[in-house]
């Protein structure tokens, strides 16, 4: 007996509103004749467009200027675009391999040790949400990073990569 008069209060009920919206369709009465502002009820999207191009200006000029650029590293630059957390682990990355301190900037990349003299950003697209998958040329051999991208004190900045080469670690 419970299940019928639930399934019957919830048939008022659905009733109830579809007559209440039709009444508002057929006397012309909308929201907005209400000076009040109608409400979407859509899902906003996870990245806006404007915070998705943010991002992928800053991966694009990372990868650039200090992943894939020979030469001596710009401690300032890692720090102006890595969080602390990402940071922490580069200086162990680091560590581990050499003395002294420094930002181990090479888990970034694939693991070719020599290759050719081309390197270059080929592709970053949006995965989901903020993840990025960076494609790029790393002295003739094409390698993929996925990157998180966070907003700290209004900056886009890298929290997290998960290289996709798997055989080099």
């Amino acid at each position: 007996m419970k299940q019928s008069s639930f399934f019957s209060s919830r048939l008022r009920l659905s009733t109830g509103a579809f007559l209440f919206a039709a009444l508002l369709a057929f006397t012309g009465s909308s929201a907005s004749g209400k000076g009040i502002a109608p409400v979407a009820m859509e899902k906003s999207p996870v990245v806006e467009k404007k915070s998705a191009s943010a991002d992928e200006a800053v991966l694009q000029k990372f990868y650039t200027e200090v992943v894939l650029k020979v030469g001596k590293l710009d401690n300032k630059q890692v720090e102006r675009v890595c969080t602390p957390v990402l940071l922490r682990e580069l200086r162990k990355v680091y560590a581990e391999e050499y003395d002294g301190a420094g930002y181990g900037i090479w888990i970034f990349r694939t693991c070719i040790n020599g290759g050719d003299d081309t390197a270059g950003v080929l592709q970053i697209r949006l995965r989901s949400g903020r993840d990025y998958v960076v494609t790029y040329n790393d002295g003739g051999v094409k390698g993929e990073t996925i990157v998180r991208m966070v907003t700290r004190n209004g900056r886009p900045m890298i929290d997290k990569i998960v290289r996709r080469d798997k055989g080099c670690r």
